[in-house]
């Protein structure tokens, strides 16, 4: 009996062990699992870190580049308008310059007109009117002596009138005026469709008056 009871006792001692290495065995099996997820989990989140951090430098890369992109079209923007707006200058400056240029050209031509009528005029003019031309414009001597057909002869040969005029001739020259207002009227309506496109109105009013004037002065011709 006592030798049973020490083999049982034994057993219970061996099976106790056992049961507690299991016990060992398995707390350490559930420790390593937890710091291995602890390790998986940490080495997750570094992952996520990078990626984000990968992310956010692509995210900037490419914010910089739209930026950079957005400037250079704005700069392209500036660039052209300052180019258009001196372009436009440059167009109203010449239109400017062109119709002073014509101004005095009428003018010069009005008081070249005014001239050449007065001294047509001459057979209206007193004898008084004639000796005071004569002595005032020619190297003429003796016009006190002259009587009005004297003094008309002596002015218009010193000032080399001309008597008659062929009529022939005046046509002709108005034929040619007349052609040129007319190329020149189309030339102006085709500056004036590039203005209409270019949308600049005060260049389209500028050309448009223009037109008018020259096609007034082609009608004053053709009546002639």
């Amino acid at each position: 009996m006592g030798a049973e009871k020490k083999k049982e006792k034994e057993e219970k001692k061996e099976k106790k062990e056992k049961k507690q290495d299991k016990q060992e065995k398995q707390e350490k099996q559930e420790k390593q699992e937890k710091q291995e997820k602890v390790v998986m989990e940490k080495k997750e989140k570094n992952q996520d870190k990078v990626v984000m951090e990968k992310k956010e430098k692509k995210q900037d890369k490419q914010e910089k580049v739209e930026k950079q992109d957005k400037q250079d079209k704005q700069e392209k923007v500036e660039k052209q308008e300052k180019v258009e707006k001196v372009d436009k200058q440059e167009k109203v400056e010449k239109v400017d310059k062109q119709e002073k240029v014509e101004k005095v050209d009428k003018q010069e031509k009005v008081e070249k007109v005014k001239k050449v009528k007065k001294e047509q005029d001459l057979d209206r003019m007193t004898v008084k009117e004639l000796r005071t031309l004569a002595a005032e414009s020619t190297d003429l001597v003796g016009t006190h002596e002259m009587k009005k057909a004297e003094l008309l002869t002596a002015i218009k040969e010193a000032k080399g009138i001309k008597e008659e005029k062929a009529p022939k001739e005046k046509v002709e020259r108005a034929a040619i005026t007349i052609k040129q207002l007319k190329a020149k009227i189309v030339e102006l309506k085709e500056k004036r469709e590039e203005a209409r496109k270019a949308k600049d109105k005060r260049m389209v009013d500028i050309l448009r008056r223009r037109i008018n004037r020259a096609k007034k002065r082609t009608r004053k011709l053709s009546q002639a």
